[in-house]
C-alpha cells in the first residue's frame, strides 16, 4: 500500500503532527504479551450493536453513513464513535482520541463488535494506547482490511482476540463479500469447513499461479503485505511459527513488494512458515519514470523468486485484498491451504 502519496499531499499537517506528539507518554504497557490462550469472540446475530470507528484514514458524514447503510442492510446496529468524524491531518483525530474510540467500544457491555469506516493510515501510530488488557477481559470481534492490518497484528499479538480481515464500513457489500461475512462473524452460522477460493474475478490480476503445490496447516495471520512488513521486531508482531502467511497488497511497484518479501527474509519470518495464501495484488505494476529503475520484473515474477525456494506450499490468486469481491480472513484461526487446487480451509468455528 503506497504510502508515499499520503507524505507527499500532507507535508505540514505532518510537521505538526510531529511536533505535537513528541513528548507524548506511553498508556499502556508495550511489552505484556497473551499467555498463548486464543480468544474465540461472541458472534454477531440480527440486532447486535456494532461499533463504528475510524482508526486510519479520516472520513466524511458521507462515508459514515454509508458506512451505517451497509452495516444496517446486514441486520445489525450502528453505533458512531465519539471521533470518528475527527480530522487531523490525513488521520481521522489524534493517536489517543482514535484508540479511545477502540477501548471504549470494547469496554461497552452493549457493544456486540468493531467496524472500521476504512483504511488508509494511521492503525499503528496509536497501538501504544490500545488497552490490551482490556480488550482480553472483554473479547469482542473487529473487522477490517489495509491499514486495519496493524490492529489485527496487535490485537492477536497482546491479547490473543481472534478478529478479522474483511470489507471496511466503505466497502462494496456484494453478494460473495456479505456471503463470507455472514458466514465467518454470525454466530447462527458455522465457519468450520468454509472454503476460500480464487478465480472471483476476470482481470489479469485475478488469474491465480501456484508457486509451489502442496498442503499446510496452520493459524493464519497477514494482511496488507507492507503493513504487516512495518511491524517486524515490534512488540505487536504474532509469532510467525507453524503459521499460514496471507498477504495481499496494492499500487505497489514490483520492486518494493521485493524489499517488503526480502526484509521478511532476512528476518526470518518467512522460514518460519508452514504455507503462504496470497490474496489479490491490485495494480502492482511497474511505473520505471516514477521508481528510476530501468526494467522490471512483473509483481508475478518477484513472488515466485522470493517465495518459491521456500519449498511450502505457496499460492497466488485467493479473492481478498483490494477488491471487490471480497472473503473476509479470519485472523489467528486455523486453516489448511491447498495450494495444489487453490484452496483454503478453514478448520475451526470463527466465533461462538
Amino acid at each position: 500500500m503506497n504510502r508515499r502519496k499520503f507524505l507527499l499531499s500532507s507535508a505540514v499537517a505532518a510537521a505538526g503532527m510531529a511536533v505535537a506528539g513528541k513528548s507524548e507518554i506511553m498508556a499502556f504497557s508495550r511489552e505484556k504479551s497473551f499467555n498463548g490462550q486464543v480468544l474465540i469472540p461472541p458472534g454477531l446475530k440480527a440486532g447486535s450493536r456494532v461499533g463504528l470507528v475510524s482508526p486510519a484514514g479520516s472520513v466524511s458524514e458521507k462515508q459514515v453513513l454509508e458506512s451505517e447503510a451497509n452495516l444496517k442492510n446486514l441486520g445489525l446496529i450502528p453505533v458512531r464513535g465519539k471521533h470518528i468524524l475527527e480530522k487531523f491531518g490525513y488521520l481521522a483525530g489524534g493517536d489517543k482520541e482514535r484508540a479511545e474510540d477502540i477501548n471504549s467500544m470494547f469496554a461497552d457491555e452493549t457493544i456486540q463488535g468493531l467496524w472500521c469506516t476504512r483504511g488508509g493510515y494511521g492503525c499503528s501510530r496509536m497501538l501504544d494506547y490500545i488497552d490490551f488488557d482490556l480488550v482480553a477481559k472483554n473479547p469482542k470481534l473487529l473487522i477490517g482490511y489495509s491499514d486495519i492490518t496493524a490492529l489485527n497484528y496487535a490485537l492477536f499479538a497482546k491479547a490473543g482476540l481472534i478478529s478479522f480481515s474483511g470489507p471496511v464500513g466503505i466497502s462494496t457489500f456484494d453478494e460473495l463479500s456479505v456471503s463470507s461475512v455472514r458466514q465467518l462473524l454470525f454466530s447462527e452460522n458455522k465457519a468450520e469447513g468454509y472454503v476460500i477460493k480464487g478465480g472471483t474475478g476476470t482481470a489479469d490480476e485475478y488469474k491465480p499461479m501456484i508457486i509451489n503445490p502442496g498442503k499446510a496447516a496452520g493459524r493464519l495471520i497477514g494482511g496488507n503485505l507492507s503493513v504487516l512488513v512495518s511491524l517486524t521486531g515490534t512488540p505487536y508482531e504474532p509469532d510467525y511459527e507453524d503459521a499460514v502467511l496471507f498477504i495481499e497488497e496494492v499500487s505497489e511497484d514490483p520492486y518494493r513488494i521485493d524489499r517488503m518479501l526480502t526484509q521478511l527474509l532476512l528476518a526470518g519470518r518467512l522460514k518460519k512458515l508452514k504455507g503462504i495464501a496470497a490474496g489479490i495484488f491490485t495494480k502492482c505494476v511497474s511505473n520505471e519514470e516514477k521508481s528510476g529503475l530501468s526494467g522490471s520484473f512483473s509483481f508475478r515474477e518477484v513472488l515466485t523468486d522470493r517465495l518459491k525456494h521456500l519449498g511450502i506450499p505457496a499460492y497466488y490468486g485467493f479473492g481478498f485484498g483490494h477488491v471487490s469481491n471480497k472473503y473476509t480472513i479470519p485472523f489467528g484461526i486455523r486453516a489448511e491451504l491447498d495450494a495444489g487446487e487453490g484452496t483454503l480451509t478453514i478448520l475451526e468455528n470463527t466465533v461462538k
